[in-house]
C-alpha cells in the first residue's frame, strides 16, 4: 500500500469532485488528509460511525461502503489492516 499522502494525490489527480479525503486506521486516527486535521478527525470518527452501524445489520465484516446524501456522496473503503 502507498503511503498516505501518494495515494491521496493520486486520487485527487484522478477526480476532480473530490472534496475531502481521509486516511485513517481502524481506530479513527488520522494518517493523512486533504482537508484541516480538525476536519480530518470528524471526518475519521463519522466514516467509522457509519461502518459499525451498518455491520450491524449484517453478519460479515464490510470492506467499502457508499451512501449518498443530498449535498453529495460519501464512500469510505477499508483493508484488513
Amino acid at each position: 500500500m502507498p503511503p498516505p499522502a501518494d495515494a491521496l494525490a493520486h486520487l485527487t489527480e484522478i477526480s476532480t469532485q473530490i472534496q475531502a479525503a481521509v486516511v485513517f486506521d481502524r481506530e479513527g486516527t488520522v494518517l493523512g488528509s486533504i482537508v484541516d486535521d480538525e476536519r480530518a478527525g470528524r471526518i475519521a470518527e463519522k466514516a467509522l460511525e457509519l461502518f459499525r452501524a451498518a455491520e450491524k445489520q449484517g453478519n460479515q465484516e464490510l470492506v467499502q461502503l457508499d451512501a449518498s446524501l443530498p449535498d453529495g456522496t460519501v464512500f469510505v473503503v477499508r483493508d484488513a489492516d
